[in-house]
């Protein structure tokens, strides 16, 4: 996924696992839009939302940190932004482009849609496409992070005050929220300042990529540390606790819980044998990752608008058996859509943010 989770090639050793397990979030997302759209999201939706986004927050804040401490200079986010950025630029258009030809077919106006008066929300929040709410977040971090590549460095030997400033970032964040805006505020600013506030939820993602890299030695296996049999027992709890109805009310309670189960998963991608994971039928599919994200909410938008022109359900569009049938069209259109954008350069590196030949 080139959203800043992927290092650059030649640089840092690949780490297969976690581009697999990247891939199964990709597609996982394409099962909770595909959910969504008929009626079955309270079945699968939520559990995979609380841990195939914050997967990938995982994965970059680990890859990012990982370069800082392995190369000790400041990482090289100016083509990590680029390669984010670009792509979610040139989607926003299609995805706005796509809603108004679709709203105009079934004869919509642009004044009842949702994208009437939205353009600081699409431009700096995400909102051109449901799936798009978390890269400018993503790229924010990336440059907070980058800035904060000196104390990074000095928390690797300070691993003690990690849970204290993990606490500190999510109370902050927690505090934001709660504040209310100024009367007046215009809507660039007012964005601004939510995209501002959103960012903050990187910060736990960083100072735990730094935990993470210090338990994990330079060829990605979880090293033989005497406090990671702790980490899997005191998660559980932990999980458990901030399940309790009375937790779970508050926004921090699900903000942790997303963080949980997205380190969670970057655990489980660290320490798959590489071996199994190398295999040659496995390896090529790997970076259609960040592709299968952009590019699927576009293809179940175009069966979804088909069904509804037709004035049919959509499962019935193509005698699908329901979300296992839909979801595998919705994967495999993304997969063909993703493999045609990459037979040419211009594409793969504008729509998909991939640079050099294809692998």
């Amino acid at each position: 996924m080139s959203d800043g989770t992927t290092p650059v090639v030649g640089e840092q050793e690949r780490l297969i696992g976690l581009d697999l397990v990247r891939l199964l979030a990709a597609f996982g997302v394409v099962v909770i839009h595909c959910g969504d759209k008929i009626g079955l999201a309270e079945v699968f939706g939520e559990a995979l939302r609380r841990c195939c986004v914050p997967y990938f927050l995982a994965a970059a804040a680990f890859l990012l940190v990982r370069e800082i401490l392995e190369f000790g200079g400041p990482p090289r986010i100016g083509r990590r932004l680029r390669r984010l950025l670009v792509p979610y630029a040139l989607w926003s258009l299609i995805y706005v482009g796509a809603r108004l030809a679709k709203w105009s077919i079934l004869g919509r106006s642009v004044g009842q849609t949702p994208l009437s008066g939205q353009f600081w929300e699409i431009l700096l929040l995400g909102r051109a496409a449901v799936h798009l709410y978390f890269l400018p977040m993503l790229a924010v971090g990336l440059a907070i992070g980058a800035w904060l590549t000196p104390f990074l460095r000095w928390l690797e030997g300070h691993l003690l005050w990690i849970p204290w400033l993990m606490g500190a970032a999510f109370f902050l964040y927690d505090f934001c929220v709660s504040l209310p805006f100024p009367n007046g505020l215009g809507s660039a600013a007012l964005n601004c300042s939510r995209l501002l506030i959103s960012a903050i939820l990187f910060l736990p993602w960083l100072f735990t990529g730094v935990l993470l890299r210090v338990l994990v030695d330079p060829g990605g296996q979880m090293a033989g540390s005497r406090t990671s049999p702790w980490i899997a027992p005191v998660g559980m709890v932990l999980f458990v606790i901030l399940d309790l109805p009375g937790v779970a009310a508050f926004e921090i309670a699900e903000s942790i819980h997303s963080w949980m189960l997205g380190e969670c998963l970057l655990v489980i991608a660290l320490t798959l044998p590489a071996n199994w994971a190398m295999r040659s039928r496995v390896t090529p599919w790997l970076s259609y990752a960040f592709g299968v994200y952009l590019v699927h909410h576009l293809v179940i938008m175009m069966l979804s608008g088909l069904a509804e022109a037709l004035r049919i359900p959509w499962p019935k569009v193509l005698g699908l058996p329901g979300l296992v049938g839909v979801t595998f069209v919705g994967i495999v259109g993304s997969l063909a859509a993703v493999a045609v954008m990459r037979r040419w350069s211009m594409t793969r590196r504008w729509l998909l943010g991939e640079e050099g030949p294809r692998r």
